[in-house]
């Protein structure tokens, strides 16, 4: 079975006094350039493919990174992270995969008609401000699943609570208690957010989420923007909003990425450093399509 390279880039403000093992990982920081500060994490795993190599490592770093936070009380983000995978062996003209991400200017949105001040009026004025302050928690997320988090609390507050009938199997006596109004809920959400979130399916994403499991970042993200959309239209619906619509890359935020995947014939025998490669890649080998072996 073919061994690989795994280098992945942490951002933190915690401190590395020297390279160190930390649960596998052979981790250090970076001491120069635009991303001095962030750290690099290093292990090398047999498996049947790059992709399989990638997938068992990133869980493992990600609850290494977990407990890190924890001990150093310090924030740690692997959203936006560059990383590379590199075949050990039989890989005879040294290719590697590499994953890029720079920083881009956001494009924001500008408070420019009288009618959209109208539009905060009336959102400031809503009877639950809570859920409000949750969306906005939700916009700054870092992460797909913080943001579905924020975006499920929201939702549960513009619905509100109701009152939950039940009657016992054994006795037949009947009880009450308050709980999300779920029919009010399923209109804040829209039915496709709704069913992928509160319908089981060996516990429902929701609870997943709010009890502490680990939830797919992917699945996260896609439910996260059918979250988002359905909120925006519930509110405009229900407030009688009138400046909101639907925009692109939606929510802007305040750090936003160029992106691309890539395959690099590296030009010498050597692997280059991930923090070197992200700044002179086009000078360090060439983009060449996915070997067969890989």
């Amino acid at each position: 079975m073919p061994t690989y390279r795994i280098v992945h880039k942490i951002w933190t403000v915690a401190e590395l006094d020297e390279a160190r093992t930390i649960e596998g990982f052979q981790m250090r920081a970076i001491d120069t350039g635009s991303d001095s500060g962030a750290w690099i994490a290093i292990e090398e795993i047999e498996a049947p493919d790059f992709i399989t190599a990638f997938n068992m490592s990133r869980p493992r770093l990600v609850r290494t990174v977990d407990a890190l936070c924890v001990v150093t009380q310090c924030s740690f983000s692997l959203a936006a992270a560059s990383s590379l995978v590199y075949r050990l062996t039989d890989n005879p003209d040294h290719v590697l995969c590499f994953r890029h991400l720079r920083k881009r200017a956001t494009v924001g949105m500008t408070v420019w008609k009288p009618e959209q001040l109208n539009d905060v009026a009336q959102l400031v004025s809503i009877e639950n401000p809570g859920a409000l302050h949750y969306f906005r928690e939700a916009v700054n997320a870092a992460t797909s699943s913080a943001q579905l988090a924020m975006l499920v609390i929201t939702a549960e507050a513009l619905a509100g609570q109701s009152k939950v009938i039940g009657t016992c199997q054994r006795c037949g006596f009947e009880y009450s208690y308050g709980g999300t109004n779920r029919g009010e809920l399923e209109a804040v959400l829209g039915a496709a957010a709704y069913t992928r979130l509160y319908k089981s399916n060996n516990g429902s994403l929701r609870n997943r989420l709010l009890h502490g499991s680990s939830v797919d970042e992917n699945a996260a993200a896609e439910v996260s923007t059918l979250a988002y959309d359905a909120i925006l239209e519930y509110l405009v619906k229900s407030l009688g909003l009138s400046t909101i619509e639907r925009i692109t890359a939606a929510p802007r935020t305040f750090q936003s990425f160029e992106r691309f995947g890539t395959f690099l014939r590296c030009a010498t025998d050597a692997v280059p450093d991930l923090p070197e490669l992200e700044l002179n890649w086009q000078r360090l080998g060439q983009l060449v399509k996915q070997p067969a072996y890989y």
